[in-house]
């Protein structure tokens, strides 16, 4: 008994001690990142890059001289941010922030995926609708990619030192520093994660850590980055098989817990299919489908100078200095690209230690060689090095992927890699193990806050959003009306959503394919990626019939325009009038028939259009009723009356004598729904596709209350199915048996070494 007694207080002091040593990495960590943003945590500043946008109109003309801090960053300004903006004003009013109609003539936005509406860390934003909470829930992005890193390395038999530094490399890499902000930061933050639910479901083999990993998996997914989510699912596959199948000295997934982690993966999936199902939809449906697989989505580059970067991340300059641009050829070959799989000059240092061989314990070298492997493979992936990048290729799906963001795994891999060369120096040490081991994690991090501070611009909140005249007259206006630029840049789509602008051009890269069909015909030029959001300019006079078809009334232009263009404010990029532009809903005036898409695109955007005229892809009964209709008798047209108009929902007003076909200018999409009222009662009505992008509803002769909403079936159902998979997980959690003392502390042990 007392040599039990013994066991038992010995087993509880190492975990108090282990305990104790995690609280201080946690502290240490939270430091460290105190520091990289102490100007927006604590001195009144913002962490957001909306400065950038001073480089447009009509932002420009109010501070023509400003430089922003890092323009390189845009697409915070122009993606992640006006969209939570809008997200959260739709959640305060009760509404699931599910169709945005301020870019192109509507979108998904749940579809859209990067909005993320689902990810938890933006829930902080959603119940606190500031700018200051971007610092706060960055700060927590790292703090936990750090962490978690940690723990993973800690699974690993690692010494606490050891896992401490190499937590800390990869949460300061260049992967998670210069993508914060964006979201595949938010699942480069969830792959350690996912290792160690591995780890702990192969350790203690317990039913609630397979229930952590499905929750982890369902995190990453919702994550707001379909494509990283995919590399990253691919990576932690590999390490379960390997986990599976090669020995390492430690407990390996037997057969009962890998059925576990596929279940809760399977559980996971459906816990993240309110984001999947809609983004499945969108793109289904999208341009992107076709357009991002016919080439690499970036350009190649030379090894050599690539994987100089480990070292010299700065050899080719950087934004903040502003000479890196003139060192590039090719699409997406930017500083945030290929400096993601920096981690620090001595963390490197020390995975080539790990690799020569220091580390020579049976288990940790087959782990050595999984990472060095690993690292390899995707650096070989990410650099165009074959055969390791045409073997990406070839994975389904991957190719419409930006493989370049492999860095991702090249700097969590070398991160693991210097964490084991750091434990195998301190294991050959005697009394100098902790200053040696803290010397070697303040190099890391003294070297990585020099390279990472400053690059998320921490600015001053009244650089944010200025109102501009030019903004204040389209708000006055109303959501009913689009706005264009002709040059493309202005009013920069997508941060006309900040200002509730409906504009028809857009910032994303899935779009409807039948919407950019026919934008892109508003432009002389067309782009290399064929999207709407590459276009240079709307300005194509022939195509303003089909601008009208879609209700653009305002263009923003700084030359004069033609006639019947006039001018309607003298605001900083004058505001031109459109006053043939199209009403959100009227009644088709008359019907052609075009089968041939190709054709149909030609007749809607050529200058002879009369964008009253309702173009069908096909005849139909009720074309041919209303045809009838005009042949019997010349009633007035139908009076059509716009009574409400929001996001999700118009509300329609119709006196019609004789059937009509009456066409909202907005996109068609899966999910709209309308239902008509009147005295005789309420029906559905069949939302269909008209002039190839847009929504028409046929209506009986009488007075109607038409609502028409955004409710698709695959939310409903995708939300049911979550819900019912998150009480699966709960069930899964719960048949974790009662705690007993003695066997926890014995895996705690076995989990992690001692602190040395």
């Amino acid at each position: 008994m007392h040599e039990a007694g013994v066991t038992l207080a010995s087993d509880a002091a190492v975990v108090r001690a282990r305990r104790r040593a995690l609280l201080a990495v946690v502290a240490c960590y939270a430091a460290i990142v105190a520091v990289l943003f102490a100007e927006s945590l604590f001195g009144g500043k913002v962490l957001v890059q909306l400065d950038a946008l001073y480089r447009f109109e009509p932002w420009r003309s109010l501070r023509p001289d400003h430089v922003p801090a890092n323009e390189l960053l845009l697409d915070q300004s122009i993606v992640m941010l006006p969209w939570n903006d809008f997200a959260a004003e739709e959640l305060r009013k009760g509404e699931l922030p599910l169709w945005s109609p301020y870019g192109y003539a509507g979108l998904p936005l749940v579809g859209a995926c990067q909005p993320a509406i689902y990810w938890p860390l933006h829930w902080l934003h959603y119940a606190f609708p500031s700018l200051n909470t971007y610092a706060w829930t960055g700060s927590l992005e790292l703090l936990l990619t750090g962490l978690f890193g940690f723990l993973f390395l800690r699974r690993l038999a690692l010494a606490n030192l050891a896992a401490a530094l190499g937590g800390l490399a990869f949460m300061l890499s260049g992967f998670q520093v210069l993508w914060l902000g964006h979201p595949m930061s938010n699942v480069g933050m969830l792959v350690p994660a996912m290792l160690w639910a591995v780890e702990r479901a192969a350790a203690r083999r317990r039913p609630g850590d397979h229930a952590l990993f499905g929750v982890l998996v369902a995190l990453q997914l919702v994550a707001g980055h379909v494509q990283t989510s995919m590399h990253a699912s691919a990576f932690v596959a590999a390490w379960i098989v390997f986990r599976t199948f090669v020995a390492t000295n430690t407990p390996a997934l037997r057969a009962r817990g890998l059925r576990g982690l596929i279940v809760g993966a399977g559980f996971g999936v459906i816990l993240a299919s309110p984001q999947l199902a809609p983004v499945l939809e969108y793109v289904v449906l999208s341009q992107a489908r076709t357009e991002l697989a016919r080439t690499d989505l970036t350009a190649s580059f030379p090894v050599a100078d690539a994987a100089s970067l480990l070292v010299a991340p700065l050899r080719f300059g950087s934004p903040l200095s502003g000479d890196w641009a003139k060192h590039l050829t090719g699409p997406n070959l930017n500083f945030n690209e290929l400096n993601g799989g920096y981690v620090g000059r001595l963390a490197l240092l020390l995975a080539m230690v790990a690799v020569a061989g220091l580390a020579r314990r049976g288990g940790i070298r087959a782990r050595t060689a999984f990472f060095a492997i690993a690292t390899v493979f995707a650096a070989g992936v990410a650099w165009h090095v074959e055969p390791f990048h045409a073997f990406a290729r070839a994975v389904p799906g991957f190719a419409q992927t930006k493989l370049l963001r492999g860095l991702l795994f090249v700097a969590f891999g070398l991160a693991v890699l210097a964490a084991i060369g750091l434990d195998a120096m301190l294991a050959r040490l005697r009394r100098a193990r902790v200053p040696v081991g803290i010397a070697c994690c303040a190099i890391v991090a003294v070297e990585l806050l020099a390279f990472g501070r400053g690059y998320n611009p921490q600015i001053d909140p009244a650089l944010c959003l200025p109102a501009t005249k030019t903004t204040d007259f389209l708000r006055a206006q109303g959501p009913t009306f689009r706005t264009v630029g002709l040059d493309n840049t202005a009013l920069m789509p997508n941060a006309n959503t900040f200002y509730r602008v409906p504009m028809l051009s857009g910032y994303d890269s899935v779009e409807y394919r039948e919407v950019t069909e026919l934008v892109l015909r508003a432009g002389k030029t067309r782009p290399d990626f064929a999207f709407v959001s590459r276009m240079n300019a709307f300005d194509n006079i022939d195509a303003l019939p089909m601008l009208s078809l879609f209700g653009v009334r305002w263009i923003l232009s700084p030359v004069p325009l033609p006639p019947p263009l006039r001018l309607a404010a003298d605001t900083e990029v004058d505001v031109w009038e459109n006053p043939g532009a199209m009403p959100k809903a009227f009644a088709a005036s008359a019907l052609e028939v075009i089968e041939d898409g190709t054709a149909r695109v030609d007749r809607i955007a050529s200058a002879t259009f009369d964008p009253r005229i309702a173009v069908l892809a096909r005849d139909s009964e009720a074309a041919a009723r209303w045809r009838a209709s005009r042949a019997a008798s010349a009633a007035p047209d139908a009076v059509v009356e716009l009574v409400r108009y929001e996001p999700r929902e118009i509300e329609l007003r119709v006196s019609a004598t004789r059937p009509e076909l009456i066409v909202v200018n907005d996109a068609f999409a899966p999910g709209w729904h309308a239902h008509a009222r009147n005295d005789a009662g309420e029906r559905e009505l069949v939302v269909e596709r008209v002039d190839h992008a847009l929504r028409g509803i046929w209506v009986e002769p009488g007075e109607h209350t038409i609502v028409m909403r955004y409710d698709p079936a695959s939310t409903f159902a995708s939300l049911v199915l979550a819900a019912l998979a998150a009480v699966a997980l709960l069930m899964l959690a719960s048949r974790t048996p009662p705690r007993d003392a003695v066997r926890d502390l014995a895996i705690n042990v076995a989990s992690g070494p001692a602190p040395r």
